[in-house]
């Protein structure tokens, strides 16, 4: 098994969870958690979106997703563009896209996991990328060039073989044209998507008092998963103050601003989108 190690990620490589993890808060309404934090250890949560995505009559083909990211923060972070569910045979497969910024080293890397799988046969890494084994499951991912502006990111379907069906992901810069391939995974057959994406963002390194959080501000689109778009979304938020979540109905996208002395001037809620 080829296994290069990206030093932001803190892989396990001893084996791989039986069952598939809890993917964080479950979709709701949420409360307006700002209890005061004096200090926080990482990773900790700032901002979720729960997208709620009509259902399909066919297996996944194309996942795309606009991030409008900012210049690479300070402090390390790590933004779930999409976790998605798949069902297969009445089994649900979940898959997330990633992108991670480390505190330490400056590395940046996008990376595509999915949980519970344990079979390196279900990897194929990019020419000059990763795959691990960790915890949750298994992972592949490159480097990632990050710059500001807007990226195109794109989970999808590439061939079927006898064991299941490989999914790609990809990034591109709107700009310039930069291009970030982070692998290839293996999935179950003809899956369908289950009719919630999540998106959030986690701070997994440096600052641990929230006002020496280092201020930052993005925008995550909503996603479309073979052409159909979002019909509604759902905002929560982990425990700092210094976090704001807005949901812009009518483009459709979701921006989080974090750290300094950013206000909190949405409160979380259900939202419909047109």
């Amino acid at each position: 098994m080829r296994a290069l190690l990206p030093l932001l990620l803190g892989l396990a490589l001893a084996g791989c969870a039986s069952e598939e993890p809890t993917p964080g808060p479950a979709p709701g309404p949420g409360g307006d958690a700002v209890a005061a934090v004096a200090t926080f250890s990482h990773p900790q949560p700032l901002g979720f979106v729960w997208w709620s995505v009509p259902a399909g009559d066919g297996p996944l083909r194309v996942l795309e997703q606009r991030v409008e990211l900012p210049p690479r923060p300070q402090d390390g972070v790590r933004l779930v563009l999409s976790q998605v569910q798949l069902r297969a045979a009445g089994a649900v497969h979940e898959l997330q896209l990633a992108v991670h910024s480390d505190h330490d080293t400056g590395d940046a890397a996008a990376t595509l996991s999915r949980a519970g799988a344990c079979d390196p046969a279900d990897a194929r890494p990019a020419s000059a990328g990763f795959e691990a084994l960790r915890d949750a499951g298994l992972e592949v991912g490159s480097a990632f060039p990050w710059r500001p502006g807007t990226w195109i990111a794109r989970l999808e379907w590439r061939r079927d073989d006898a064991r299941g069906s490989w999914f790609g992901f990809t990034l591109r810069h709107e700009a310039s044209g930069d291009f970030c391939d982070a692998g290839e995974l293996r999935g179950p057959a003809r899956a369908s998507v289950q009719p919630v994406v999540g998106s959030w963002l986690s701070l997994t390194s440096g600052a641990d008092v929230p006002g020496d959080v280092v201020p930052g501000e993005l925008t995550l689109g909503g996603p479309r998963v073979d052409a159909r778009v979002p019909r509604g979304a759902t905002t929560t938020y982990g425990a700092l103050r210094n976090v704001d979540v807005h949901l812009d109905a009518p483009r459709g996208e979701a921006r989080i601003a974090w750290g300094g002395a950013t206000q909190r001037r949405h409160a979380a809620g259900r939202f419909e989108l047109p």
